[in-house]
């Protein structure tokens, strides 16, 4: 049947089932894209879209920009997670310099997920403007701080911001500056519309859940240019997810979404697990993909 279709329908048949299949079958998207050098030319952007950077393969990667080929597949990529290899030992050494020369290939990036210390060294050396953001809180340098330190054409660009709950819904008594609290912090990301927390269930402070984090999360509800409102709770059980589902469905604001994540993940978003953090980008796993509204309580 396929030699009575015109060319470009069959190419874009290719396509489409490249991307239908790149998150569940990739080995079987790599052959088709071996079918023919146009099948290659065609599938090569959806192969390489996505590039998870960590411990294993951190290297091979920064060798990447010293060669044609890699440079040719970099230009491809739109994804990028930097997981928390550690980035102390990155930024202070030789291996900064190809840091910088890798991510100057990389232009093109839509979405980034990084440590915020490797994030603050990227943007005052690269020309980044990434739509979407997931900042990783692995050292001590903190998150707000981190926002505000970006350069204009980055946080201009960005619209889906995902960071720690406890590094952005401080405490009033904790934050000394206006700037340092919601809605202020956000001031330097002025065309964000979509914000996601991120908090484990089994850190103390985060114990009487349901009630502290729902409390607090009216800070975030005053922003109101934001349209979509996410809260990531790891590690949740079915108790703790019935005691949030009904504290948010209190609030009765529609742009309030949870994703009460059942998987065990003993990180947190302060030492957040390569593993799983790898995983679930690699497979478009996020809060804009998982978090559903609250169901009120029967």
């Amino acid at each position: 049947m396929a030699e009575h279709l015109p060319i470009e329908l069959v190419l874009e048949i290719l396509r489409l089932a490249a991307e239908a299949r790149i998150l569940v079958d990739r080995p079987w998207v790599l052959q088709l894209a071996l079918v023919s050098p146009f099948a290659y030319d065609l599938i090569s952007p959806v192969l390489f879209r996505t590039l998870v950077i960590g411990r294993s393969n951190i290297d091979r990667v920064l060798d990447l920009a010293g060669s044609e080929r890699g440079q040719r597949l970099l230009h491809l990529v739109r994804r990028v997670s930097m997981c928390p290899v550690p980035d102390i030992s990155l930024i202070r050494t030789p291996r900064a310099g190809k840091l910088v020369a890798l991510f100057g290939l990389l232009g093109n990036i839509t979405e980034l997920a990084t440590t915020s210390s490797i994030l603050q060294l990227l943007t005052n050396l690269v020309p980044l403007a990434p739509h979407t953001l997931t900042i990783y809180r692995h050292s001590d340098s903190a998150i707000i701080p981190t926002l505000r330190a970006l350069t204009g054409a980055f946080c201009a660009s960005l619209t889906h911001l995902t960071v720690p709950y406890w590094d952005i819904v401080i405490p009033p008594r904790r934050a000394v500056h206006p700037e340092m609290r919601l809605p202020g912090s956000l001031d330097a990301v002025p065309r964000l519309t979509h914000l996601a927390l991120w908090v484990q269930a089994r850190e103390p402070r985060t114990r009487a859940k349901g009630r502290i984090l729902m409390a607090r999360m009216t800070a975030v509800l005053e922003c109101e240019r934001l349209e979509y409102i996410a809260l990531h709770v790891a590690s949740c059980s079915t108790e703790e997810q019935l005691e949030l589902e009904s504290r948010a469905a209190e609030l009765a604001d529609p742009r309030l979404h949870l994703w009460c994540d059942h998987r065990a993940n003993e990180g947190s978003m302060g030492y957040v697990l390569e593993a799983a953090a790898s995983a679930d980008f690699a497979a478009c796993r996020n809060a804009w993909t998982q978090a559903r509204r609250p169901r009120p309580a029967a």
